[in-house]
């Protein structure tokens, strides 16, 4: 296929509770490139502590938590000023920026990979980050968020962020196609069908992924067609047995059989 499959358009302002109540990602509207604050002394901070790709793909997934509320995905911001007389509350999936994730050490798959993307690209590293959906067994599991990164051998590889464990690098991180190419990817029994693809500058639609859905139609999703105990549990469980067939592979290799 074609670098044809992406089309570049002007990232977008996404609008919050103030203007939308019931799907503002944050408590006012927003450029989508305001999440990637490289300026924030937080993020400028980070990013020199964790200069190597390895590094920055091992601390999104086991120093930033996923949350959990009673067993079910929590994403509930309230901005409360002035003894109450400002007082604004987002009470479902809330887009944090990079910073404010870094500070939290708390976020969903969305956030995870914007801090990711943030952090991969201010040390130089290719990759970009993907909003779309995550099937199992050819099944939806709901809207999701991941990333790639080009590798120091050139190959592209997948970046899941909401594993509970980071897997080797780089070997553990599967190879994927040129993400400049196609819109799907697959690890074992998931399939990661993107319909926007992003940098910290740049954002782009994939021509195929919107017959699948909309970006507007993702933006507007319900959080429990997001943020799912049963999405992340799925996730963990195809990762797990796409590594127990590296190994397995590995050792066959090594024995000869």
């Amino acid at each position: 296929m074609s670098c044809r499959e992406w089309v570049r358009i002007t990232p977008l302002t996404i609008p919050g509770v103030l203007e939308a109540p019931d799907i503002g990602k944050r408590f006012w509207k927003f450029n989508f490139r305001e999440l990637f604050d490289r300026d924030s002394e937080v993020i400028r901070e980070l990013a020199k502590k964790l200069m190597r790709a390895e590094h920055i793909c091992r601390y999104i997934i086991e120093e930033i938590k996923y949350p959990f509320w009673f067993g079910q995905p929590d994403d509930k911001h309230v901005w409360n000023a002035f003894h109450g007389k400002f007082c604004v509350k987002v009470k479902h999936d809330f887009w944090q920026k990079a910073s404010e994730t870094a500070v939290a050490k708390y976020g969903d798959c969305e956030d995870k990979t914007i801090l990711w993307v943030t952090l991969m690209d201010m040390n130089l590293y290719k990759c970009y980050g993907f909003l779309g959906v995550v099937y199992y067994k050819d099944k939806p599991l709901g809207g999701h968020a991941w990333g790639a990164f080009e590798d120091e051998k050139g190959n592209w590889r997948l970046y899941e962020s909401t594993l509970e464990k980071a897997p080797t690098y780089p070997e553990g991180y599967p190879v994927i196609p040129d993400p400049n190419t196609t819109n799907e990817f697959e690890v074992g029994r998931l399939r990661y069908v993107a319909i926007a693809r992003f940098t910290t500058e740049e954002f782009w639609l994939s021509k195929r992924g919107v017959g699948i859905m909309t970006l507007k139609e993702y933006l507007t999703l319900p959080h429990k067609k997001k943020h799912t105990r049963k999405k992340i549990k799925l996730i963990r469980k195809a990762w797990a047995e796409y590594h127990k067939y590296l190994i397995e592979t590995k050792l066959r290799e090594m024995t000869g059989r």
